[in-house]
């Protein structure tokens, strides 16, 4: 077949009864069970697939004639996911897409799909995305960053839509679990080297709070534009115990970018923008 599919182990078993008519109407059904698939699509892993499709063929369209299933030992796209698990139906005659239950395990904690009903596929006013005790150092680790150490887990509701195809968030909200954590640079990390390196009046000094902060909360509001504009508001309640006697340090930080160009920052600690808005609501000048 003409993709870039590579099947490693498991098994597939299909059948189906499909029959054209003279005016080329297609009607009949196709039945397609998968025990332990693994491999990957492009990019893509999966590891021990285990699906049961049953669909019914006619001129206006395919719909499944029981729900289908899928589940997996894990799905990788970029970001891991474990036991990723879906149950669903459609009826395209009708423009019917209903996802009956959809989760899966990411960072130590789990990502749910509400039960919902679509009319379309390229476009979707909402889908709801829970998150529930993601483990926040789980996902530094993933993100291979050796210069710091965030600690503590992160709950909230992430409301994903589509526009032509296109992912547009509104209103995501994001907060950390109590009792909190610690939000630091790593000592004799890069971030640690340049802030002993910097001059007394170089805005990397004010870095130093996060030398030893201990964070009782961080408070997300989000929204992502189709064109991959961030806005981004962050609330972060705490105090480092070795910075101005460890006086509390609440610090609001406004971050408006487009992600691509983010992503492809490898030092957003030092980015000026958080700098200049940590020395303001410190105080500093």
């Amino acid at each position: 077949m003409p993709i870039d599919l590579n099947i490693t182990q498991g098994q597939l078993t299909t059948s189906a009864d499909i029959t054209v008519n003279k005016d080329k109407q297609i009607s009949g059904f196709i039945d397609l069970s998968t025990h332990r698939i693994t491999g990957e699509y492009e990019s893509f892993r999966f590891g021990n697939v285990g699906s049961h499709i049953h669909l019914a063929l006619s001129s206006t369209g395919v719909k499944t004639q029981s729900p289908l299933e899928i589940s997996a030992d894990y799905l990788d796209m970029g970001v891991p996911m474990s036991n990723p698990r879906l149950l669903a139906e459609f009826d395209t005659s009708n423009d019917y897409y209903h996802i009956a239950h959809g989760t899966t395990e990411l960072y130590g904690g789990n990502i749910t799909i509400e039960p919902i009903t679509i009319t379309s596929l390229s476009n979707i006013k909402q889908v709801p995305i829970t998150v529930s005790g993601v483990d926040l150092a789980r996902v530094i680790a993933e993100a291979d960053q050796d210069n710091i150490e965030l600690t503590g887990r992160i709950d909230g509701v992430i409301p994903i839509a589509l526009e032509n195809g296109s992912i547009v968030i509104r209103n995501a909200k994001l907060q950390t679990q109590k009792p909190g954590g610690v939000l630091r640079y790593i000592q004799g990390s890069a971030i640690d080297k340049k802030v002993k390196e910097a001059g007394t009046y170089s805005p990397l000094n004010i870095v130093e709070v996060l030398g030893n902060y201990h964070y009782n909360s961080i408070a997300l509001a989000f929204d992502y534009a189709k064109n991959g504009d961030l806005s981004l508001k962050t609330r972060i309640e705490g105090k480092n115990p070795d910075f101005q006697h460890g006086r509390p340090i609440n610090v609001n930080i406004t971050l408006n970018d487009n992600i691509p160009k983010l992503l492809r920052s490898k030092e957003l600690i030092d980015s000026s923008p958080i700098v200049a808005q940590i020395k303001q609501q410190l105080g500093v000048q």
